[in-house]
């Protein structure tokens, strides 16, 4: 059975040969296959021959075009920094004054960080048909209006400008729709949905300010594409789980702070469950039969939607064998 099968049956709870394993590496893989960090967020050949070399060393049943969490927002007018081998810094953010922003949606095709992941997804699918799946990914209308300006500005403005936070909103709904559609149209098997900052925002918020948004993205994507979606939480989310079913995820990666049995439980059958190894505490800082009896308590739940993966990133610095013995 390959990757993408294994996957997709994963998906649907069907039987597979072996659970999947869809680790999310970027700078695990660009350490791995010695490609500098900056070539890796900026040229999609660099991202592709990590992902390439690191899936297939490891055995992956998926490779992932993502780098950071700002292309969006560099789309819209953020300055960015790259350092040689370490994760892009935001010099100026696009928005600096909310009275001159002007809401214009960005042209994918013009925009050299957009237009390099889909390239880059194009690439990946050319090279591996459906031996591997091959993973988009925008950000979510919050964390994507969170990267627009300083995040600490958008958390006030959530409570002082709800009014700029809807227009913002609505803005960063129109740009995931039209960019994860055109990875789709790449390739993408599956377009993941980051939503970083979800876990920083209570249930009330999350309910009356994010949902529709988040909703309306996956949606816009619905309509016009059969591109499977998965919802990337990271911290302690699971008041977010209910809202992620409602939403019809097709899978939802949970971080470790949420218990997996927990997680089953409030999704019931409707989701398949990506997850949760502890990439520091276990993966990179455990020990090989650590790693070993914690996949194995995750796969003594028995569950038909499930796929291994780490809570969130591998680590850069995860040792070679603690990857091996997870994946074994």
């Amino acid at each position: 059975m390959k990757g993408l099968e294994r996957i997709n049956n994963a998906i649907a709870g069907r039987k597979v040969d072996k659970t999947p394993i869809w680790p999310f590496v970027m700078a695990f893989s660009a350490k791995y296959a010695k490609v500098i960090y900056r070539e890796f967020a900026t040229d999609y050949k660099s991202l592709a021959k990590a992902q390439i070399i690191t899936a297939d060393a490891f055995g992956l049943d998926a490779v992932t075009v993502d780098s950071d969490a700002y292309r969006e927002a560099s789309a819209c007018g953020a300055i960015l920094d790259f350092p040689e081998d370490g994760l892009p810094v935001i010099v100026k953010h696009a928005i600096t004054d909310k009275t001159k922003f002007a809401f214009k949606m960005p042209d994918i095709s013009k925009s050299p960080r957009l237009i390099d992941k889909v390239e880059g997804i194009r690439y990946l699918k050319n090279h591996y048909k459906d031996e591997k799946a091959v993973v988009g990914w925008i950000e979510s209308p919050l964390q994507s209006a969170a990267m627009l300006y300083d995040i600490n500005e958008f958390m006030v403005d959530l409570f002082e400008e709800p009014e700029f936070v809807e227009e913002l909103l609505e803005f960063a709904s129109e740009i995931g729709i039209a960019f994860a559609l055109e990875q789709a149209k790449a390739g993408a098997d599956i377009i993941g949905i980051g939503d970083a900052t979800a876990s920083m925002i209570s249930p009330n918020l999350y309910e009356t300010i994010v949902y529709p948004y988040t909703k309306k993205v996956v949606d816009g994507i619905r309509k016009k594409s059969d591109v499977k979606l998965k919802y990337h939480i990271c911290g302690d989310a699971k008041h977010i789980l209910p809202y992620a079913k409602e939403l019809q995820f097709d899978l939802v990666n949970i971080d470790y702070k949420i218990d997996a049995r927990e997680a089953f439980d409030l999704v019931g059958d409707s989701i398949c469950i990506k997850g949760n190894i502890d990439p520091v505490g276990i993966l990179k800082d455990g020990t090989p039969e650590l790693i070993r009896q914690e996949v194995l308590k995750l796969k003594s739940l028995n569950k038909a939607k499930f796929i291994l993966s780490a809570g969130c990133e591998v680590a850069r610095d995860t040792p070679i064998e603690n990857m091996k013995a997870f994946v074994e």
